[in-house]
């Protein structure tokens, strides 16, 4: 979606030192995230989970506009497919999914229903 370069490589380089096997004694996470990667990577876990109901406020206020967009975007496939990177084909079997979400951006409200 729009994760920092900077985070990227750190989370490349994690995997595959724990791919390795090696030890993971000096991981560098010391540096601390961006106010849009911490955003995002809290977006990223609320979908991993799959609620039924999703409530956020102001998911967006802290992303540059490209990013908003895409995140507009990946809500609206949240509720519309009942879940997110999931096959269309057995939308009809899945419990409906909710979000109730409060946007600072116009783009947001418009996407609103």
């Amino acid at each position: 979606i729009g994760f920092s370069q900077s985070l990227l490589s750190q989370l490349e380089e994690s995997k595959d030192r724990f791919l390795a096997g090696e030890e993971d004694d000096d991981v560098g996470w010391q540096v601390p995230l961006s106010g849009s990667d911490v955003v995002l990577i809290h977006l990223a876990r609320a979908l991993i989970y799959n609620p039924e109901v999703l409530v956020m406020n102001r998911p967006t206020a802290r992303l540059p506009e490209s990013t908003s967009t895409l995140v507009i975007k990946l809500i609206d496939e949240f509720v519309k497919n009942k879940g997110v990177e999931l096959s269309n084909t057995d939308v009809w079997r899945r419990r409906p999914r909710t979000a109730f979400v409060s946007f600072v951006r116009l783009q947001g409200v418009r996407a609103a229903d």
